[in-house]
């Protein structure tokens, strides 16, 4: 079945399959481009949906599972590569997150928890290794963060208390070995701080009292 707009140009154009139930549905724009492609499975629910932008190129493409909840989404960029790709879990709630680099490179990813929280953040290099990672705890607050340098080693690592402050936090040299290890108090102040020599021993250790003055060196 073909509609058509007052100009007498293709407004939509629906096939059908063999048991008259609809398979595909193309609405058109006014400059005659496809506007949006709608294909259906044979229980006759959407299968899967695409958008076109005005150049006629791929704005969007989602999937659906079989209970006709989104299953998929892909969004394109204007030079027509994949500019975020979402996957949905069984409750139609966000399970991962990518988003891409205008190189087509991955440039973050996140994956959500059943309750729809955020439970792990990714970040990458140009190069596309790895730059961040960071994972969330119950109550959506940050757990830990572990940073990684050029070479794609552990830069940094920090991890948080329950309270969304910093308990401890780790350096580390070139080697990949530990160079600096601090701890933290309740109340956000340093407790004790160990810097460690070339041969992995422990250099320096100091540890603070509850004002924030030197304890013990």
């Amino acid at each position: 079945m073909i509609t058509y707009s007052n100009d007498n140009t293709v407004e939509t154009m629906i096939t059908y399959s063999n048991d008259n139930t609809v398979d595909t549905m193309i609405t058109y724009s006014n400059d005659n481009t496809v506007d949006t492609m709608i294909t259906y499975g044979n229980d006759n629910t959407v299968d899967t949906t695409i958008t076109y932008s005005d150049d006629n190129t791929v704005d969007a493409i989602t999937t659906y599972s079989d209970d006709n909840i989104v299953d998929t989404m892909k969004t394109y960029g204007n030079d027509n590569t994949v500019d975020t790709v979402i996957t949905y879990g069984n409750d139609n709630t966000v399970d991962t997150v990518i988003t891409y680099g205008n190189d087509n490179t991955v440039d973050a990813t996140i994956t959500y928890t059943d309750d729809n929280t955020v439970d792990a953040m990714i970040t990458y290099s140009d190069d596309n290794t790895v730059d961040t990672v960071i994972t969330y705890g119950n109550n959506n607050t940050v757990h830990t963060m572990i940073t990684y340098s050029n070479d794609n080693t552990v830069d940094t690592m920090i991890t948080d208390s329950n309270d969304n402050t910093v308990e401890t936090m780790i350096t580390y040299s070139n080697d990949n070995t530990v160079d600096t290890m601090i701890t933290y108090s309740d109340n956000n102040t340093v407790d004790t701080k160990i810097t460690y020599g070339n041969d992995h021993t422990v250099d320096t250790m100091i540890t603070y009292g509850n004002n924030n003055t030197v304890v013990t060196v």
